[in-house]
């Protein structure tokens, strides 16, 4: 629901425009300087915009409409709506030419886009990672003693790889088979 204005103690509808939001108020419930702002209409887009309002804002017409005088019926058929929501516009289109209702042309706020908020990245230490101790330095090799234990081993027949070995065992069958 729209807010109402609370400069004085007026009974006044705002309803919806295009640009503007338009702010409708009883003549007779006016004193002077809630006057001075509101204008009648003669012509002008306030009954233009009856059929909208009727249709978006219905609850604030019927009120409308009842601050005139009018009553509103409970309980209608589609028809029978049709018809009353008919004598209504006539109504408050009436009561707008004819000076019983004032219109004042009330600037549309617009709401500003909320800023951006920049997130606030909060950096969690990761826990310490342990790291291994490195393996000790290898003793010095003897490269002689290498070379001389891998021929024993290739004399007595040691496999030194899995293709060496898979020979062997071919070797081995065959001489089986």
């Amino acid at each position: 629901m729209l807010p109402r204005r609370k400069s004085s103690q007026t009974r006044s509808w705002l309803l919806p425009g295009t640009q503007l939001d338009y702010e409708i108020a009883r003549t007779v419930d006016m004193t002077f300087e809630d006057g001075e702002d509101f204008v009648p209409v003669v012509g002008g887009l306030a009954i233009w915009h009856l059929d909208r309002w009727l249709s978006g804002s219905r609850a604030t017409m019927y009120s409308l409409y009842e601050a005139l005088g009018g009553m509103t019926p409970m309980g209608l058929s589609t028809l029978e709506r049709t018809h009353f929501e008919q004598r209504l516009t006539q109504r408050v289109e009436r009561a707008l030419l004819d000076g019983e209702l004032k219109v004042r042309e009330v600037p549309r706020v617009r709401q500003a886009p909320p800023s951006f908020i920049e997130p606030v990245l909060i950096e969690r230490e990761a826990p310490p990672v342990e790291r291994p101790a490195p393996p000790p330095p290898a003793p010095e090799q003897d490269i002689a003693a290498q070379v001389h234990a891998l021929r024993q081993a290739a004399a007595h027949g040691t496999p030194f790889c899995e293709e060496c070995e898979k020979k062997a065992l071919q070797a081995s069958q065959k001489r089986a088979a």
